[in-house]
């Protein structure tokens, strides 16, 4: 795009989309606009800019605050732009009138690198995306990880209303196909893909993972009955968790799938569709506390009883079991369970408490990555995927 704009003689007019139909979400080109004015300086051009309607702007507070803090290492604050910057309540650890708003990926990222949860979930920044395009591809990770999710949703749904169709191989197949079918259709239609080649090399992936869904559920059909698919829990109201010592969390979310076993106990399913490694050393927080792997299923465990006790959800009874189920073959359609003991409550609620505390000393440091230089342009990063390693200062010097 560079080489193209700079073959251009005369005017150029920029068009960008205000509304990401992707994420459902108002979006600004804030950031291109400041890169075309570092490549075009004042002197080789007349006049960079985005028109909306003539009223918005086209600048958003918080990404102008984001890219100049990639260009300088830092987000900084000035006098002049102090009625620019986005009004942002400041971290005070003492002040016990603040109550935590925890998700289970939020704890993650605090249990992952506490400098990331410090940027994301006090400051409230957002993450910095990539400007990356792959002209080959089709469906990014989230995307292939929406795609599963619709569709094992409405097939599980087409299950609860029709347990019938679990005794018939064909059908179940034929079923869970058309559904497949018909939500490829969906993104193909909004996610235009430059090769025909790599849609469908994707979507034959996709149809081979979906079947041994089906086939999995057809041999456990005997045993096991879905009763909810994508249970929202919080969305109104957050589920306030009581972890004792004065400290309360409010937590939200939705909940792949609950099961209920043969001998009347629930299951509760969270579905993978990437790599199975970090969940491979799954223990309960009874002997790991807390950690990257168990935290969505403690905190899912915690928000259904505090659920069920307060009758915002009814009749989910007896969990004795929590699971990571991978539908890709990326995971190796592994299944990975916690059993369920009768001091879970008391002691998830603690490990909880522990990381809670931890947050209220307002001490985030960050985790040191190790940092591969592949050449003097380029370097790697352990935490490469964390969207907010541009801005974290201790990864620009280990880089250096």
């Amino acid at each position: 795009m560079t080489a193209f704009i700079n073959d251009i003689n005369g005017k150029l007019t920029c068009s960008f989309s205000y509304y990401d139909t992707v994420e459902i979400r108002e979006c600004y080109p804030t950031t291109l606009f400041y890169r075309l004015e570092e490549l075009y300086p004042t002197e080789e051009r007349k006049r960079v800019e985005f028109v909306l309607d003539g009223e918005s702007s086209f600048i958003d507070g918080n990404d102008f605050w984001i890219y100049h803090g990639v260009k300088n290492g830092a987000v900084i604050r000035t006098e002049e732009s102090q009625e620019d910057m986005p009004d942002v309540p400041m971290w005070n650890p003492s002040d016990k009138t603040v109550e935590l708003e925890l998700s289970a990926s939020s704890l993650a990222d605090f249990l992952q690198c506490k400098y990331k949860y410090f940027l994301k979930h006090i400051l409230k920044l957002r993450e910095i995306k990539r400007d990356d395009f792959d002209a080959l591809g089709w469906l990014s990770a989230l995307e292939t990880g929406n795609i599963y999710h619709q569709i094992f949703e409405t097939f599980v749904l087409h299950t609860i209303e029709n347990p019938d169709i679990l005794q018939n191989r064909e059908a179940a197949v034929a079923c869970i196909k058309k559904i497949t079918e018909d939500e490829i259709a969906v993104f193909e239609e909004e996610l235009p893909t430059a090769s025909v080649f790599h849609t469908e090399k994707q979507r034959e992936g996709i149809l081979k993972n979906v079947t041994k869904f089906v086939e999995y559920e057809l041999s456990e059909s005997a045993v096991r009955k879905a009763e909810y698919a994508e249970l929202v829990f919080g969305k109104d109201e957050p589920i306030v968790i009581d972890l004792g010592e004065g400290l309360k969390i409010k937590a939200a979310g939705i909940i792949d799938r609950i099961d209920r076993m043969k001998d009347g106990s629930i299951e509760i399913i969270d579905y993978k569709t990437g790599s199975a490694r970090t969940f491979r050393r799954l223990r309960t927080p009874q002997d790991v506390g807390i950690d990257e792997a168990n935290v969505q299923l403690a905190l899912y465990y915690l928000a259904l009883m505090e659920a069920e006790r307060s009758k915002v959800i009814q009749n989910i009874g007896d969990i004795k079991k929590m699971s990571y189920r991978f539908v890709t073959a990326k995971g190796n359609y592994d299944v990975f369970s916690l059993p369920v003991n009768s001091d879970a409550e008391e002691s998830y609620k603690a490990a909880f408490l522990a990381i809670c505390q931890e947050i209220e000393k307002g001490e985030f440091p960050p985790v040191k990555g190790q940092v591969i230089v592949t050449d003097e342009k380029e370097r790697d990063v352990d935490c490469r995927y964390c969207d907010f390693n541009s801005v974290c200062k201790f990864a620009f010097a280990e880089a250096e």
